[in-house]
């Protein structure tokens, strides 16, 4: 490892940590939170706090998706996106990457018919 590297690794830290209280309304909000985390190529991590998204938000992304796939980015982003690095609403590379993680905590979950 590079001297460069290391001191990127040793140096880093995570941007946009949220308070417990900011934390705990969201949670009263919405259930149930989702962090993600990124990596700048400055080695810092940048944390997006996240909740999965309604019916309604799901169904006018996806009606855009078609035809104006950045709008339906942004319908994504914006109905999901409660906290977190500015970088990550402010870079389009961190913003649509976020977009994949909002599209996975929103699938439907799995039921069973085995109790645990």
């Amino acid at each position: 490892m590079d001297t460069k590297k290391q001191t990127n690794k040793k140096n880093s830290k995570i941007i946009g940590i949220a308070t417990a209280t900011e934390i705990a309304k969201w949670k009263a909000d919405h259930t149930f939170i989702f962090e993600r985390y990124v990596t700048d190529p400055d080695g810092n991590h940048h944390i997006a706090y996240l909740k999965a998204l309604n019916f309604t938000e799901l169904e006018a992304a996806e009606q855009t998706l078609e035809s104006d796939p950045e709008d339906a980015a942004n319908i994504f982003f914006n109905a999901s996106f409660l906290g977190g690095s500015d970088t990550i609403k402010n870079y389009l590379q961190f913003k649509v990457g976020l977009v994949e993680a909002i599209t996975e905590i929103s699938k439907p979950v799995s039921f069973t018919a085995k109790k645990p």
